[in-house]
C-alpha cells in the first residue's frame, strides 16, 4: 500500500495563484508581460521566415536614411525644403521647430516611426491582435524617445531657458520632487480647492427623488414656466462621476436641457468600495436604470422617457432597452447614446489593452482589492495617446516649470471613480472578448437580447466633445419631449 502526500487541496493551490499573480499584477501595474511576450514572439518568428518582407525592410530603411540625409544638408541652405515625412507630431509643428536642425530632428522622429509601422505591421502570419500589441509597443517606445521629450532637443525648452536663465528648470525641480513626495506618501495631486461640487461644479438645482444601494436619482428644478410633458432620463457611466455633464454653467447639459424645458433626471452612481466587489453588470441594469425608470414612471405617470446614455451608459441602456423590447416593455420614447459602444467587434485602441492574458491580470489585481482602482483605468487610456497626455504634460511642467492652472475639467478628472470586480470581470468578458452584444448573444435574465428589438426613436452621436453650450448641440442629438 503506497502512502499518498497531500500538503495542498485544489482550493488551497488556486488561492495560492491568485495570490501570486495577484503580486504580479501590481507589479507589473496591471499589463500582462505573457502577452506581449507572446506577441513579440509571434511577430518575430513569422518576420524570421520572411526573407522578402526583410528585404523589403532593409530597401526602405536605406531609402529612408538617405531621404533624411538629404533633407538634414538642403533644409540648412532652404528654410522651406519639404521633408520625407508627410506628416509631423503635432507636438513638433511649432513655429520653433521650423528652424535648423530641430525640424530635422522632427523629421527623424517621424520617419522612426513610418519605419517601425512597416516592419510591425503586415508580417505574414502573425495574429491581428498580436500585431497590434506589437506595433503599440514599438509607438510606446518611440513616443518616449521623442526629440520634443528632451531639452537638448525641444527648442521651446531650450528658448525657456534662454529666456528665464535657467529658472524654469528650477521650478520644474521642485514641482518634480513635490510629486514625487505625493507619489510616495501616496496623497495623489494636490486637492483643488478652487473647484468644490455644489458652489461651482454641479451647480444646476436639483433634488435626489429616489435612492437605493447603488443610484441616487436626481431631478433638476425646471427654469421655464412650461415644461416638456415627456421627461428626460440621463444614464452617465460609472466610471466617472455624474456631473461631467453639468461641470459649470458655461458648459452644463443639465443647464441647457432645462432652459429648453425639459423635465430631467439623471443617475448619479455609487463610488463601490471592496465590500461591493460581488455587484453584477446585471445589478447595474435592474438596480440603477430600471430602477430609475420605475421611478421616473412614478413621478411623470403615463408619459414615455427619453432616455440618454453616455459611454458606458449608453451601452447600459442599449441592453436596458433591448430587455424592455423582448419585454413589451413600450416606456421609452426615445434613445440617444453619444460616446456609446454596442458592438464591440472594432472598439477601437483600447483593444490593444484587451486579451485574455490582460485580462486576467485586470482580474488578479481587482479579485484582492474587490475593484478596479481610477489609477489602473486612467493610466491605460492616457497610454493610448502617451504623447499628449503623459509626455507633453511632463515637459510642460518639470522643465517649463509651468503649473497646470486649475479648471473646472481637471477637477472633475481628479475626482475618480472604481468598478467593482464582478461587475468589470463580465463586462470586459461579454462584451468586448466575446462581442455578445453585437452577436445578439448577450443574456438578460438568462434568455438572450437582440438590438434589433429596439422600435424606438434612436439617435447615436460617436464624436469625441466634452463642452456642451447653449447652441451646441449636435444636429443628431434628438430629444425632444413634446410640449405640454
Amino acid at each position: 500500500m503506497m502512502a499518498t502526500i497531500e500538503l495542498m487541496d485544489e482550493p488551497g493551490a488556486h488561492y495560492m495563484d491568485q495570490k501570486f499573480r495577484a503580486a504580479l499584477a501590481k507589479a507589473s501595474k496591471g499589463m500582462s508581460p505573457i502577452d506581449m511576450g507572446l506577441a513579440y514572439l509571434d511577430w518575430v518568428s513569422h518576420l524570421s521566415i520572411s526573407p522578402g518582407k526583410r528585404l523589403l525592410l532593409a530597401q526602405s530603411f536605406i531609402n529612408k536614411l538617405a531621404a533624411l540625409g538629404v533633407f538634414g544638408i538642403t533644409s540648412l541652405l532652404n528654410k522651406d525644403a519639404e521633408g520625407p515625412a508627410s506628416k509631423i507630431e503635432r507636438r513638433m509643428s511649432g513655429e520653433a521647430w521650423q528652424k535648423w536642425p530641430f525640424k530635422v530632428f522632427a523629421q527623424a522622429h517621424q520617419v522612426s516611426k513610418d519605419w517601425f509601422a512597416e516592419a510591425t505591421m503586415g508580417v505574414d502570419g502573425v495574429r491581428g491582435d498580436h500585431e497590434v500589441v506589437v506595433h503599440a509597443v514599438a509607438e510606446q517606445i518611440l513616443d518616449m524617445m521623442s526629440p520634443a521629450n528632451f531639452p537638448i532637443t525641444n527648442p521651446e525648452v531650450l528658448g525657456a531657458i534662454r529666456k528665464e536663465k535657467g529658472k524654469n528648470l528650477y521650478r520644474g525641480l521642485k514641482l518634480f520632487i513635490k510629486d514625487q513626495f505625493n507619489n510616495v506618501a501616496k496623497k495623489g495631486l494636490p486637492e483643488n480647492s478652487d473647484f468644490k461640487v455644489g458652489e461651482n461644479l454641479g451647480m444646476t438645482p436639483g433634488k435626489v427623488v429616489f435612492q437605493n444601494d447603488l443610484i441616487e436619482l436626481i431631478q433638476y428644478e425646471p427654469v421655464t414656466p412650461k415644461v416638456g410633458a415627456e421627461p428626460v432620463l440621463i444614464c452617465p457611466p460609472w466610471i466617472m462621476k455624474y456631473y461631467i455633464l453639468d461641470l459649470s454653467p458655461r458648459n452644463s447639459m443639465m443647464k441647457y436641457l432645462t432652459e429648453q424645458g425639459k423635465t430631467v433626471f439623471t443617475i448619479s452612481w455609487k463610488n463601490p468600495t471592496e465590500d461591493d466587489r460581488d455587484i453584477s453588470f446585471d445589478d447595474y441594469r435592474a438596480l440603477g436604470l430600471m430602477a430609475a425608470i420605475d421611478s421616473v414612471e412614478k413621478i411623470c405617470p403615463k408619459r414615455k422617457i427619453n432616455a440618454v446614455g453616455y459611454c458606458l451608459g449608453g451601452t447600459l441602456l442599449t441592453i436596458a432597452a433591448a430587455t424592455m423590447a423582448r419585454e413589451g416593455d413600450d416606456r421609452l420614447a426615445s434613445i440617444s447614446l453619444f460616446a456609446a459602444q454596442a458592438d464591440f467587434s472594432e472598439a477601437g485602441d483600447i483593444m490593444r489593452f484587451i486579451s485574455p492574458s490582460q485580462i486576467s491580470f485586470l482580474e488578479k489585481i481587482m479579485w484582492k482589492q474587490g475593484y478596479l482602482g481610477i489609477e489602473n483605468m486612467g493610466g491605460a487610456f492616457s497610454a493610448l495617446q502617451a504623447s499628449d497626455l503623459i509626455y507633453a504634460g511632463a515637459v510642460n511642467r518639470y522643465f517649463l516649470g509651468n503649473e497646470s492652472k486649475p479648471n473646472d475639467l481637471m477637477s472633475w478628472n481628479a475626482d475618480g471613480t472604481r468598478m467593482p470586480y464582478r461587475m468589470h470581470s463580465e463586462y470586459l468578458h461579454s462584451l468586448y472578448l466575446e462581442n455578445q452584444l453585437g452577436r445578439n448573444k448577450f443574456e438578460v435574465e438568462g434568455r438572450p437580447i437582440a438590438i434589433s428589438d429596439i422600435r424606438v426613436p434612436y439617435s447615436h452621436w460617436a464624436q469625441r466633445q466634452t463642452m456642451w453650450r447653449p447652441g451646441s448641440l449636435p444636429t443628431k442629438y434628438t430629444i425632444s419631449p413634446r410640449a405640454s
